[in-house]
This record gives C-alpha cells, structure tokens and sequence, in this order.
C-alpha cells in the first residue's frame, strides 16, 4: 500500500472554473494552498491501512490554527511526489499532539516546475476524491477533546 502526503486546502478554490478550462489548473488554488516558505511545502503522512490516521493529519493541522473551522484535506502518493525529483525530509511537525509531530514531512526543492508537476498531482488527487473534508462542528468536538487529553 503507498504511502501518502496529506495537507490542508480550500477545495472551492481547486473545484472553481472561472475564465478557465474544465480541464485547466486554478492559479488561485495554486497560489492559494500551495505557497512555498525557502521552496519547500509543509505535509502529514497519511497511511491508509491505519485507522485514525486522516484524523491524525486533521488534528495535527487544526491544532495550530487560530480557530475553529472546517477543514479540506487532500492526499497525494509519496511515490509520485518523487518522481518529480522532489525531496521529502522527515522534520518535527508543530503541533502540541506530540505524538503525531514525527509524522510532518517537508517536501524540498520546489522549483517553479516542479510547483506546476505537484498541482498537477493535487488536482488529480481532488479528481479521483482524494479529499477529506472535516466540518467545524468535527473539528471541535473531536480533536480538541482529543488533544486536551493527549497533551
């Protein structure tokens, strides 16, 4: 089974055809979820054949977030994320959920090619429904009952 990179999106961004193509990428999706910090991207690992594992990428994001909202998630395979000749190095996530900061991966070496090959992968995943949305009232409810008890 593959692994996968999981992070946060705004999924109507990706979904939004104005003055494009069907078929055509969003620039404002891109510049949107896909901002880069010294060329590198921010991701969780998610492991499918592991229950609770989405949770854990959605409680590790919505743990650091100003407030309480919904949360898109979208996944990628780790494999093709290197086939881009992407690094993928394994860095302490930030999050108070300890447990799960072992699981943050950066993505490096983002060129503006390579930028264009990982959206492309993005949309894919947002087309085969690789995506996740958790609600405001799930994000409330359910991650912060369980970071207060495993902090």
């Amino acid at each position: 089974m593959p692994a996968f990179l999981a992070w946060s999106i705004s999924t109507a961004k990706w979904r939004a055809r104005t003055n494009i193509a069907e078929n055509e990428i969003s620039a404002d999706a891109v510049t949107y979820d896909m901002r880069t910090t010294d060329n590198t991207l921010s991701f969780w690992l998610y492991d499918p054949t592991k229950e609770g594992s989405l949770e854990d990428v959605a409680l590790a994001l919505a743990s650091v977030r100003d407030n309480i909202q919904r949360l898109d998630l979208v996944w990628v395979d780790q494999q093709q994320v290197e086939q881009i000749n992407l690094r993928i190095e394994t860095t302490r996530g930030e999050t108070p959920a300890r447990y799960l900061q072992v699981n943050h991966r950066d993505v490096v070496g983002i060129d503006l090619s390579r930028l264009v090959a990982l959206a492309r992968n993005v949309a894919n995943a947002i087309s085969n429904n690789q995506t996740r949305r958790f609600t405001e009232r799930e994000v409330q409810t359910r991650f912060f009952a369980t970071l207060l008890k495993t902090s």
